[in-house]
């Protein structure tokens, strides 16, 4: 009965084995139209894809329903999005347009600029000097 077994799933394994020669073999006495057919669809593709434009939006990204992001959406045009940092500095007495108050902003913003992944010229304060 063993034998039986053995017997049939080798002769399954030929059978199997002799559809792929002759798929082979029907490939290559094809093989002038699969060829043609195949740079036919190969240079549409490429056609095609010349026409692609790649885009990401960093909103699209975020997950839209969470309290966090929904937020982040509600301030974004008035604190320039999820891409800035925003400081605000608050004085006890006067205002902050005194001598040693604008060299604490000045020196903040020194600092900020010398954080890796600052865009130089990006930090928008009295001190910093404009991009033009």
């Amino acid at each position: 009965m063993a034998e039986n077994k053995q017997f049939s799933a080798l002769e399954e394994a030929m059978h199997s084995k002799a559809a792929l020669y002759r798929i082979g073999a029907s490939l290559i006495k094809q093989r002038i139209p699969i060829l043609l057919i195949t740079g036919i669809f190969t240079a549409f593709m490429g056609y095609k894809a010349m026409g692609l434009q790649m885009a990401t939006a960093f909103n699209d990204l975020l997950p839209y329903r969470h309290p966090f992001v929904q937020v982040h959406f509600k301030f974004a045009n008035q604190f320039g999005g999820a891409n800035n940092v925003n400081i605000m500095i608050k004085v006890d007495k006067g205002d902050v347009f005194t001598k040693e108050m604008l060299k604490k902003v000045f020196d903040m913003t020194q600092a900020i600029d010398k954080v890796y992944g600052i865009m130089t010229r990006s930090p928008r304060l009295v001190t910093a000097p404009r991009a033009t």
